[in-house]
């Protein structure tokens, strides 16, 4: 969910690479079900969860995560 009037809209490109993944059979992808734009106030988004985020990880380990795991974490996201 994002302010369709902001300046920098990321959720579009999220989807499009979103889709991207879901067209090469992701594994670690999660489905988007819609989209949409709604009164021109707020752009949208419904896909399904696919467990903790990469914030809710870091936050688990109270520290940041080594060079290597961010890599690690980026291919993993890409496959």
């Amino acid at each position: 969910l994002e302010d369709a009037n902001q300046e920098i809209r990321r959720l579009k490109l999220e989807v499009e690479v979103l889709l991207e993944l879901a067209e090469i059979k992701s594994t670690h992808s999660c489905v988007v079900y819609d989209r949409g734009r709604k009164d021109d106030k707020f752009n949208w988004v419904a896909m399904s969860l696919v467990g903790k985020s990469l914030m809710q990880l870091q936050t688990e380990v109270k520290r940041k995560f080594t060079l290597r795991t961010a890599l690690h974490l980026a291919i993993e996201t890409l496959e």
